[in-house]
């Protein structure tokens, strides 16, 4: 399945990226409508994701022309941040919109929402993929006192963050200084990183699946006050 991604930020794609990572989905970033427009015969794609809340102004002239355009039939979803109101969303439908998303996917009901509208071909036992539209999570607060830190396997430099967001297999961790993480390329195991849970502190292995805005990574065991929650 081909989804052309349409949207400015990295981040935006990041997340519909890891949220389709378990699904036979090749995703494809245009950071230009424009530029879009001009590649859709060549894309060719299944379904277009266009970001409304980084063309505001755009995404009625964009949904125009793939109408116009393209012979097969194509879905088109909305990724929208907090700005947009009852009035955009009437017009949208109108317009032939089959689906209209928070672009943050604040929450599992929408990863597993945008997952039931795409119907993405799952990938096989064999095909690794990041188990994370099917996995529960839960987003860790001050209070939890959650942390992590690990070496850079080569130059040695300790690798300070925040964790966003944790599930029973997988983690996400934003990096104070990205610079230091740039070079970790995936698949990469990461040994002997220190993991606070509260007040206990863990040894643990990790493996890197992808580094893009953050670094996701999985367990290779996790610990036992975690494990509880799941």
């Amino acid at each position: 399945m081909k989804v052309l991604l349409i949207c400015e930020r990295e981040k935006v794609k990041d997340q519909l990226v890891i949220a389709l990572s378990s699904y036979l989905v090749e995703v494809i970033w245009y950071r230009d409508p424009i530029k879009a427009m001009d590649n859709l015969d060549e894309i060719d794609p299944d379904t277009i994701v266009l970001s409304a809340a980084d063309f505001p102004r755009h995404w009625k002239v964009f949904l125009a022309f793939v109408q116009g355009t393209i012979k097969k039939s194509v879905s088109v979803f909305l990724l929208i941040s907090d700005t947009f109101d009852r009035e955009e969303k009437s017009k949208a439908e109108a317009l032939g919109v089959q689906g209209i998303f928070h672009e943050e996917l604040r929450n599992e009901t929408e990863w597993e929402s945008l997952i039931n509208v795409l119907h993405p071909p799952a990938k096989g036992k064999g095909e690794q993929g990041i188990p994370t539209s099917k996995e529960s999570f839960f987003e860790p607060s001050p209070k939890d006192r959650i942390e992590l830190l690990f070496l850079h396997p080569e130059t040695l430099h300790l690798i300070e963050g925040k964790i966003t967001r944790i599930g029973k297999e997988t983690l996400w961790f934003l990096p104070s200084k990205k610079e230091k993480t740039q070079d970790l390329t995936p698949p990469l195991h990461l040994p002997a990183c220190s993991f606070r849970v509260g007040s206990s502190l863990h040894t643990i292995d990790l493996e890197l699946l992808e580094n893009r805005e953050q670094l996701v990574l999985r367990f290779l065991q996790i610990p036992p006050e975690l494990a509880e929650r799941f």
